[in-house]
């Protein structure tokens, strides 16, 4: 039984839709908005020019 749906299946990357649906930002963006909501009051520091 499981053999026949494992036949009639498309293959797909997997790693494209994990990306695709689960990863929208770049690693180093996340971490530096985790920082800012954590740590943004107490950082004195001029704002950056690539925001």
């Amino acid at each position: 039984m499981v053999e026949q749906f494992w036949g009639e299946g498309a293959a797909y990357d997997l790693a494209a839709l994990i990306d695709e649906r689960l990863c929208p930002y770049p690693a180093e963006l996340v971490y530096l908005r985790m920082l800012l909501a954590r740590f943004g009051d107490e950082v004195n520091a001029a704002p950056s020019c690539c925001s």
